[in-house]
């Protein structure tokens, strides 16, 4: 105490002394009330950046145009060329526009495809997907920050701006030349003689074709890393991508079954909402 009221050392002592059991109680009441501050502070701010990095992943880059309907698409072909004279501004030092990149709509809400199904070459678990186009330079355009790739099968692997594998530019720089396990065991596929000819005339029934093309071509992709434990698919797993369709007008349908590789696993990529923690 100071010294003008050292006087009253024995008083307060005293006072505290006689009220030790209010003291405790009021002390462990601020307590509280001081953790549960600090503890809502921290939590406000938590769902605050929870909340701006969720959609900074589904939007995936700086600026987003959609397309609303099928019948209302974008005219690619004129964005496309006045989109390259900016890039081009950019580098002359007198742009802000970077790069551009264009996605198209998920297959399944095309009126023509019933659905998309992904699943191992036996077809046991099949899961609905849905299924994009995208072009090579997406991870050139997306936030990189929010690609998260687990697996990536290729040589010469590109990579994204910061240091990443980029397993979706992989599919076009080492498109038709992925390798299963079984093909560089064997050499090659060997395809088996055709024991039917002709073609089916039930348009329900699947869509005949031939076995080079059943056997030997095949389509790259990237998949969820969520799909490797469910489907029991990996970067050397062959996986079957099946597509069923159907014509609006008078109900008939058709399935196709490809053959398709993964060129990548991925468990979260900018602009797609889905992730596999």
């Amino acid at each position: 105490m100071c010294s003008s009221h050292v006087k009253l050392r024995g008083l307060v002592r005293k006072n505290l002394a006689g009220h030790q059991s209010r003291n405790r109680k009021t002390a462990q009441m601020f307590t509280i009330c001081l953790a549960f501050i600090i503890f809502t502070g921290s939590m406000f701010s938590l769902q605050t950046k929870s909340i701006i990095d969720n959609v900074k992943v589904f939007v995936g880059a700086d600026i987003i145009v959609f397309a609303p309907t099928l019948t209302e698409e974008l005219d690619e072909a004129s964005m496309s060329t006045y989109l390259e004279q900016e890039v081009q501004n950019t580098k002359q030092g007198n742009g802000i526009l970077i790069d551009y990149t264009f996605v198209t709509f998920a297959m399944g809400i095309i009126p023509e495809v019933n659905f998309a199904r992904i699943s191992n070459l036996p077809r046991f678990p099949e899961v609905r997907n849905q299924v994009f186009g995208i072009q090579s330079n997406y991870m050139n355009v997306a936030d990189v920050g929010y690609y998260v790739v687990t697996e990536v099968a290729g040589k010469n692997v590109p990579q994204t701006r910061n240091g990443r594998p980029d397993a979706i530019s992989l599919m076009f720089t080492d498109a038709g030349n992925a390798r299963l396990p079984e093909e560089e065991q064997f050499s090659s596929i060997r395809v088996p003689p055709s024991i039917a000819s002709g073609s089916s005339t039930n348009i329900s029934s699947p869509v005949v074709r031939s076995n080079e093309e059943a056997y030997v071509d095949y389509i790259d992709i990237v998949v969820s890393e969520a799909l490797r434990d469910f489907c029991s698919v990996t970067t050397s797993t062959p996986i079957n991508l099946k597509v069923s369709q159907s014509n609006p007008t008078t109900q008939a349908s058709n399935e196709k079954n490809y053959l398709a590789k993964s060129r990548g696993l991925v468990s979260k990529v900018p602009g797609f909402f889905f992730f596999k923690l």
